[in-house]
């Protein structure tokens, strides 16, 4: 039994890890296509918001992408700054990924006191991102 639960657990611990190359692999990917399409075609307003930078002042708040709703609409539009947020929001949830599965592979071990406190650290990232700040 020791012997399977150890055989599990590297196939899992190998998946994982997979699967976090990948996921960071994808994201750069999507984060490069968003930062040459914002090379080939700029947003209208980024001549406009360039000597701002160059004052030290913020982006306008209009035109920052920073939702799932903006996003997708950016992404509808073919927006370059939607396609680089989209990266960054994978990046994101990768570690959020992890954590679940985490919780999953815990099950499958019936580790029990590891489920709980994974689905915990889970519920601390969900929460944290539905609020919107650190916890």
């Amino acid at each position: 039994m020791a012997v399977r639960n150890s055989t599990l657990e590297a196939k899992v611990d190998l998946a994982l890890s997979g699967l976090l190359r990948l996921g960071v692999l994808l994201c750069a990917a999507v984060i490069a296509a968003g930062w040459v399409g914002n090379l080939v075609r700029p947003p209208a307003h980024q001549a406009a918001t360039i000597p701002a930078l160059v004052r030290g002042e913020l982006l306008p708040e209009s035109s920052v992408v920073h939702t799932l709703a903006d996003v997708s609409a950016g992404l509808a539009r073919g927006s370059p700054r939607a396609v680089i947020v989209a990266g960054l929001m994978l990046l994101i949830a990768l570690p959020i990924l992890r954590v679940a599965l985490t919780a999953v592979t815990f099950g499958l071990e019936r580790d029990w006191l590891y489920v709980v406190l994974a689905l915990f650290v889970l519920a601390l990232l969900i929460s944290g991102l539905l609020l919107g700040q650190a916890l």
